[in-house]
């Protein structure tokens, strides 16, 4: 996916019926990094989980990535799983 897909995601068009429920994301996308786009998906209450091999360090540059899940690579289905249930519900087991 692209930077681009992400801030269509966050601002749906006129005659959609909402934005996402979640999304996950990669901080590498194709055409770039994707500081504003965690920033318009918090801004936007659009919970969502930042799925990444780097590590959390970004938070402190980018306090917009704390307001997700954190996800490291690589990870198994059971976490991907557990990590879309704590952004959706903000709790964390």
């Amino acid at each position: 996916m692209s930077c681009g897909s992400y801030r269509r995601l966050a601002t749906p068009p006129p005659g959609w019926p909402r934005a996402p429920v979640v999304v996950i994301i990669d901080l590498g996308l194709r055409d770039c990094f994707c500081n504003a786009e965690v920033w318009l998906l918090a801004e936007s209450k659009i919970p969502f989980v930042v799925h990444s091999g780097d590590d959390h360090s970004l938070v402190e540059e980018e306090p917009a990535f704390a307001r997700g899940y954190w996800l490291s690579k690589p990870s198994i289905s059971a976490d991907i799983v557990k990590a879309i249930g704590v952004a959706m519900t903000g709790v964390r087991a």
